[in-house]
């Protein structure tokens, strides 16, 4: 375990009241040494806009019992191998890492490397129909052939679905936990859960003998919505989880779809209303979701990619080209962020791309190669 003394002041800073995940970070940034932050003076607080006046004192306050739990939770970790991601580490979830709510540090029991592939997040009922179980199977029997990784929230119903469909077909999975790793909710899916760790994996933000209690789950939904490329709603009352994480998606600019349902039904009023709402694309067949998505196979887009030569390409347009091989897809403001390119440069640029066929303009100003 990389600096084990540093991970126990990581773990103990997030143990201080009135300290998130928003306000841990904004600490962290000014000072990379949780260790050190205990130790800073008033100053140092005082410049940091947003943080609350009395968060030095909480922190001197709460530090001997929150290292205490801290130290604990490093033991469990140790005996159980358990992998932790630091927001700072090079193997921290790239997509979740720059939402603004995303926890300091992720706990995570299994196999796969998230930021290799391409991420869907499946969310629904606990209640599911025979029909709503259907259209998640014959998703993901269609989708294994772009290599994903399956996110969902190893609930009952359509999460469950979405996780035994994907180990049936071979397909990365990762059940995201409203409670530590010490426990599997429901008890029910213990099984799944075991063969999942074996590829894909466990992840969740609370420590061991955190109970799986009703206010976790919307700090659990953040992480699906977060990880995710594209989020599926299958099957939702008007109410529910499923609906707060298409929310939720929606401000981190995820592509949310939802699969429509008769009006008379009420597993689909709230799919109907995202989609009403123009919160959710309907999804109507998978060819159309992956037109939309500017996906292709992993080995066409290999064979494509390699058969490209851009040896006649500017420094710029090379640039950009670099970046979408990485991305994948990227909206406007996303590469103009990334390669400090102006808006009127980038639309030159773009634009001459997609005239010589090396870049794909998608709906809502995204771009793929």
């Amino acid at each position: 375990m990389e600096n084990k003394e540093e991970l126990l002041y990581q773990i103990a800073l997030t143990l201080i009241p009135n300290i998130g995940s928003i306000t841990a970070k904004k600490l962290l940034e000014k000072n990379s040494s949780a260790k050190a932050l205990f130790d800073e003076p008033p100053s140092f607080f005082e410049s940091i806009s947003g943080i609350r006046k009395d968060t030095r004192k909480t922190m001197q306050e709460n530090k001997d019992e929150a290292l205490k739990r801290a130290d604990e939770e490093i033991k469990f970790i140790e005996r159980f191998k358990i992998n932790v991601l630091s927001c700072f580490s090079e193997d921290y979830p790239k997509k979740l890492k720059h939402c603004d709510d995303s926890p300091p540090i992720l706990f995570f029991k299994g196999a796969c490397n998230i930021n290799n592939h391409k991420t869907i997040g499946i969310v629904g009922t606990r209640k599911a129909t025979k029909y709503g179980k259907s259209c998640v199977t014959d998703f993901i029997e269609q989708v294994k052939a772009y290599d994903p990784i399956i996110v969902s929230g190893l609930a009952e119903g359509i999460d469950t679905t979405a996780h035994f469909s994907s180990i049936k077909n071979q397909v990365s999975t990762i059940g995201c936990l409203g409670h530590g790793l010490d426990k599997i909710y429901p008890s029910e899916n213990r099984k799944i859960a075991e063969q999942m760790i074996e590829k894909g994996g466990l992840l969740t933000e609370f420590l061991s003998k955190t109970k799986p209690d009703r206010e976790n789950f919307p700090k659990r939904n953040r992480i699906i919505a977060g990880l995710c490329d594209v989020l599926l709603v299958v099957e939702s009352g008007k109410k529910g989880g499923s609906l707060i994480t298409a929310e939720i998606a929606n401000s981190y600019n995820r592509d949310v779809f939802a699969f429509p349902g008769r009006i008379d039904d009420i597993q689909s009023e709230g799919c109907n209303k995202l989609i009403f709402n123009h919160k959710a694309h309907a999804y109507t067949c998978f060819e159309d979701f992956i037109q939309l998505m500017g996906w292709k196979e992993k080995d066409n887009l290999k064979e494509q990619s390699d058969s490209r030569s851009i040896a006649d390409l500017t420094e710029e347009e090379k640039k950009l080209v670099s970046f979408l091989k990485e991305k994948e897809r990227a909206s406007f403001d996303e590469i103009s962020l990334a390669l400090n390119i102006s808006v009127s440069e980038l639309s030159v640029t773009l634009f001459t791309l997609e005239i010589k066929g090396i870049i794909k303009s998608l709906p809502g100003k995204n771009y793929c190669l």
